[in-house]
């Protein structure tokens, strides 16, 4: 009889939450963070097999070594958008990143490309943090176990020049772990 109560009182709990709109606040707070990418998962070991994944579901070939943790590709359609730079990064031989960018001529291409996908992503996560200058805008989401996606759009200054850049960031929340794991079992 107990058990029978508690659960209608948590029904009804439910009930009066949901007609306040508090139950769809939270639920909508509770998204996961995208952590699977043309079949590869963060935390995927060994850079080979991830790339050999993505390979497999549409990705592309013309993988390039950017530095000894991270994978260049360029040309790489992802959320409706064909985006000229692709870095998939790696922590311990561990997909851990990938980040999807643009180059604009015009801060105005820039801030619109920012401004589409700040409306894509607010429909699934709540904004953590932002930042905003004249300069550079970052917009942080991050989900209820760590995982993060970030979005910016920053200004390069060249000598005879300057351009705009957007992109878009996906980490997956053990990859600090993970360094900091290793730099521990170093010392």
């Amino acid at each position: 009889m107990k058990t029978r109560i508690a659960t209608y009182l948590s029904f009804l709990i439910i009930l009066v939450l949901y007609s306040c709109g508090v139950v769809n606040s939270v639920l909508d707070q509770g998204a996961r963070v995208q952590t699977t990418f043309f079949g590869a998962s963060f935390g995927d070991k060994d850079e080979y097999a991830v790339r050999d994944k993505m390979q497999d579901n549409g990705i592309g070939y013309g993988w390039k070594y950017v530095d000894k943790n991270t994978l260049g590709i360029n040309y790489v359609s992802f959320a409706g958008y064909d985006w000229q730079n692709t870095l998939v990064r790696f922590t311990d031989n561990r997909f851990s990143s990938i980040s999807f960018a643009d180059t604009f001529s015009s801060e105005a291409d820039a801030l619109k490309r920012l401004d589409e996908l700040k409306e894509l992503l607010q429909k699934k996560y709540k904004l953590q943090k932002w930042t905003n200058n004249k300069d550079e805008q970052v917009f942080l989401y991050k989900d209820s176990i760590g995982n993060m996606v970030f979005i910016t759009a920053a200004k390069l200054k060249l000598k005879n020049s300057d351009l705009w850049t957007c992109g878009i960031n996906y980490s997956w929340y053990k990859a600090p772990q993970i360094a900091e794991e290793k730099t521990m079992s170093e010392i």
